[in-house]
């Protein structure tokens, strides 16, 4: 909830927040962590950090596919919709479309 609304609120302390839960969780924790790394990564693309939330969105990806989880596939899709033009996210934003397919 804590990294959530850190993101939404472009909070300073977002990337620290979301490292300190993404190591507090355990490895059967798969499906909060693929939705922790999709909403930190439209954190990031909110608070105008592209290359940040295309790296979170890679690790978002990665983990999606990983663990097949639905909450990552909405995630994912939401973010694909609204990347930028720039090379890295136009990339990213082909790699989940093609993922998700």
């Amino acid at each position: 909830m804590r990294v959530a609304t850190y993101a939404r609120l472009r909070h300073q302390g977002l990337g620290s927040a979301a490292d300190q839960t993404l190591a507090d969780l355990g490895e059967d924790d798969r499906k909060v962590r693929v939705a922790i790394l999709g909403d930190v990564a439209s954190g990031y693309l909110t608070s105008g950090n592209v290359d940040q939330a295309v790296s979170l969105g890679r690790r978002a990806l990665a983990a999606t596919i990983e663990s097949e989880t639905t909450k990552g596939h909405v995630r994912l899709s939401a973010l694909a919709d609204r990347l930028p033009g720039t090379v890295a996210a136009r990339e990213l934003r082909e790699e989940i479309q093609a993922a998700l397919a």
